[in-house]
């Protein structure tokens, strides 16, 4: 077995070394996490944007199959809502679950006047 011989002015050479490589992991890691601080608002504002997006093309979806339903109803509005569909009579002859088309009401669907409590 032989034993080496420190050179002189060594001592301690291996704990800097260990010390400036932990010094340089903390600097990357605090760049990364400044990265990703900075990044989460457009991050943000991307995901609310796509949301948006899905929610007006549900919008314009639901518009077009309502036209296709119905050939008026770009002619309705909030105020004027389109009539409801009458239900079929209890003795009618049309299955259960079979949808009823081309029998519309024009009854409102606000009372008159509204209804009041009635204090005893």
């Amino acid at each position: 077995m032989t034993w080496r011989r420190r050179l002189p002015g060594q001592d301690g050479v291996a704990m800097i070394t260990v010390m400036m490589i932990v010094v340089v992991l903390s600097l990357l890691m605090v760049a990364a996490l400044g990265y990703a601080v900075q990044s989460e608002p457009s991050a943000r504002r991307d995901q609310d944007w796509n949301a948006a997006l899905a929610a007006a093309q549900a919008g314009v979806d639901d518009y077009l199959y309502r036209l296709q339903q119905d050939d008026n109803y770009y002619l309705y509005s909030a105020t004027n809502p389109p009539p409801r569909p009458t239900p079929p009579s209890p003795g009618g002859r049309r299955s259960p679950g079979r949808p009823t088309t081309g029998s519309f009401t024009t009854a409102s669907t606000w009372p008159a006047t509204p209804a009041r409590a009635s204090s005893s």
